[in-house]
This record gives structure tokens, C-alpha cells and sequence, in this order.
């Protein structure tokens, strides 16, 4: 791919992504609720951005770039149903550089406890 290729390619994803309010949820095993920097919600957030990617008719981008979460933020712990409101920067790292956009995600468990749900805002 080109340099200039890679740069639209960039500028599509920026842009799908911050016009897009979705969330979708994900499940996750474990025990209790994990929190917002945890690698087990980082890596179902980063797992959602790809199936979000292959929705968006992006596939073949992802195994160009590299997709991290950084910057993680918990805003928000409600003790009572162990929930966590969650802020942090998802970033897409390739040959053309480095861009970031602002996400949101919310991380609950199942009542039995035995399973978690990230609900990511933003893509």
C-alpha cells in the first residue's frame, strides 16, 4: 500500500469511528467484575473495535495496524452492583503513523458472576 493509501485508509476509520454511537457488548469469563485498565476488558474493547472494523468492510486493515487502549480512566465505580464507567483513548498504530480517537465503555458482570459485559461507546 501506498503512504497515501494508508492516509485515507486512516482518515475513513477516524471518521466511521467517531461517527458512530454504538455499542455492543461482549461477554467475558472470569470471577467478579474486572476493572476499566484490566487486560481482560482492554482486550474485549480492542476485540469489539475489530468486529466493528470487518462490519465497517475493513477487514484488511486490521492486520495492518496495531489497535491499543491507553490512557484508561476509571470515571466512575458503583460498589453496590460492582459496575465501572470507564474513558480512555483507542489508538491505531501503522506504516502511515499514529491517530487516536476518544472512547467510552462500560463494564458489568452477571448477576451469577461468572460473566462480564463491555459496552463500548464511540467507535
Amino acid at each position: 500500500m501506498s503512504k497515501e493509501e494508508i492516509i485515507n485508509m486512516k482518515t475513513r476509520i477516524l471518521k466511521l469511528a467517531l461517527l458512530s454511537a454504538l455499542a455492543l457488548p461482549l461477554v467475558g469469563c472470569g470471577g467478579g467484575t474486572p476493572t476499566c485498565d484490566s487486560s481482560e476488558a482492554k482486550g474485549l474493547v480492542i476485540d469489539i473495535t475489530k468486529d466493528e472494523l470487518r462490519d465497517q468492510k475493513m477487514a484488511a486493515v486490521i492486520d495492518q495496524i496495531k489497535i491499543k487502549v491507553e490512557s484508561v480512566r476509571t470515571r466512575e465505580h458503583d460498589e453496590k452492583r460492582d459496575t465501572y464507567s470507564c474513558a480512555a483513548e483507542l489508538s491505531f498504530e501503522g506504516k502511515g503513523g499514529k491517530n487516536s480517537i476518544p472512547i467510552t465503555y462500560t463494564i458489568e458482570s452477571t448477576d451469577d458472576g461468572k460473566e462480564f459485559y463491555v459496552n463500548v461507546f464511540g467507535l
